[in-house]
């Protein structure tokens, strides 16, 4: 046999090399200093300084504890709260302990404003849209929706209850597929202003079911134990060096591109209105609108739920069962979108979809290489959640558009559905306008309006820009 024949056949093992640029992870404790208030009712702002050292930080892992209270200080029969209504009539509204925060807000350790979000506890709804019902069910651990029993979960007031909240809920900064360079995540502080209490949450009574709806609650806040869990890699000092020297030129930069949302109210004065949303980005992504009840406020009914087509339509149900009673359009500059006024709930509901959730999974029948097709059941919202009609037996009244408090509008603004990251441009020359007419209930509502759109922090040695 020849030489040649046996080095062939001489199998040899080495151990293979890191394809891995991270040289270990940990998960590190970060206490808010101060980390415990008291008697908060609304207003208030806890800021949390964020010393995270020379390590990048995955978003998506990390995670922020709280141990709340709940105190109520003048009904002696409130035993327990939960987050929204008892059963299943607000499984879509989206309510975690996120309804105590109205406000998010980070700041880079020399000043900049890397992104602010209003109304954080009310657009809450919009996950319903994007996660799965498996990712939604991990929610239950900071108060949200629990399947398995078919109800948010209830705990005890006057005792303190410790929440696990992802950091991916704070803000769409923290949920990206990139980790967070520390030249960015050091030394920066995250602002959480909390939401008034009394409107936040529900209160009942020892049987656990009857809800104390009566009379204004003096309802307080106590915190303690604030804390960030992060999830840091250190990087081989290699890898470390290179991007160290990109984030020092001072022409270029090390750049981090990240969504944020620019959230606002609108309160309509007639039944046909026009919305204008001032924001000025160079690629939103889309916009979406929810109805919130003006009596929300009172801790009567959900705290963020959607209202309902029918209660659009001052409690009146339309002839058409899959209608809206009113029709409702976007408009960018001399863009309409789409094309002709929406007037069916299902045309509004495809169009929700397509704009909140627009990735899908192919099949072997319909290949979608791009994967920008929505093909499987969007996010947590089936069409008979989002409206519905309501049939008693014996009643010849029939209730249309009901639904599970999820009930959204949403456009899609990317030009392109292969590429999403092509959003159109917003100015004040190309001003965003939601265009309402025939609202019969609007007396009774608050509008609410969600802008997604594309950012970029370039991120140099001694300061931070921030592009949109």
């Amino acid at each position: 046999m020849s030489l040649e024949v046996l080095e062939f056949n001489n199998l040899t093992y080495d151990e293979p090399n890191s394809v891995t640029v991270v040289d270990r992870t940990v998960r590190n404790q970060i206490f808010a200093n101060p980390n415990t208030y008291n008697g908060l009712s609304g207003g208030e702002v806890i800021p949390i300084l964020i010393n995270s050292g020379g390590e990048y930080v995955d978003g998506s892992r990390s995670t922020i504890t709280i141990q709340a209270k709940i105190n109520v200080l003048n009904n002696g029969n409130a035993a327990y709260f939960r987050f929204d209504k008892r059963g299943i009539e607000s499984l879509n509204s989206g309510s975690t302990f996120l309804n105590l925060i109205s406000q998010v807000q980070l700041e880079s350790k020399d000043g900049q404003l890397i992104f602010r979000e209003n109304y954080k506890n009310i657009m809450q709804t919009t996950r319903e849209y994007t996660l799965n019902q498996e990712a939604k069910n991990q929610l239950a651990m900071c108060g949200g929706f629990a399947a398995t029993v078919n109800d948010y979960p209830s705990y005890p007031v006057g005792q303190y209850v410790t929440f696990t909240l992802p950091l991916s809920l704070i803000a769409p900064f923290f949920n990206t597929a990139s980790m967070i360079p520390c030249y960015l995540i050091s030394g920066s502080v995250l602002r959480l202003q909390i939401n008034n209490p009394s409107s936040s949450v529900l209160i009942y009574t020892n049987d656990n079911s009857t809800q104390i709806t009566t009379g204004d609650l003096q309802i307080t806040l106590d915190i303690q134990n604030l804390s960030l869990q992060l999830q840091e890699s250190k990087l081989f000092d290699g890898i470390e060096s290179i991007l160290k020297n990109s984030a020092m030129n001072m022409n270029k930069g090390l750049s981090f591109p990240y969504y944020q949302n620019f959230n606002t109210l609108y309160t309509p004065t007639s039944s046909s209105f026009q919305f204008q949303v001032n924001v000025a980005c160079s690629k939103a992504s889309y916009i979406v609108i929810k109805f919130l009840d003006n009596d929300a406020i009172y801790g009567v009914l959900s705290p963020i739920g959607c209202a309902s087509i029918f209660d659009l339509n001052g409690d009146q149900a339309v002839t058409d069962p899959n209608g809206l009673g009113f029709s409702i359009q976007c408009r960018l500059g001399q863009m309409v979108m789409p094309m002709f006024p929406v007037v069916s709930s299902v045309e509004a509901y495809k169009l929700t979809c397509d704009a909140l959730n627009p990735i899908s999974y192919s099949n072997t029948e319909d290949i979608d290489v791009m994967k920008d097709k929505n093909k499987l059941m969007s996010g947590c919202v089936p069409y008979n959640y989002y409206s519905y009609s309501q049939i008693t037996p014996g009643d010849p009244d029939i209730i249309t558009g009901a639904n599970y408090r999820g009930t959204m509008f949403g456009f899609n603004l990317e030009r392109s559905g292969g590429v999403n990251l092509g959003g159109l441009s917003t100015n004040a020359s190309r001003v965003l306008t939601i265009e309402v007419n025939g609202l019969t209930g609007y007396a009774g509502y608050k509008l609410f309006a969600s802008v997604k759109y594309l950012s970029i922090a370039s991120i140099h040695e001694n300061n931070v820009v921030i592009s949109k």
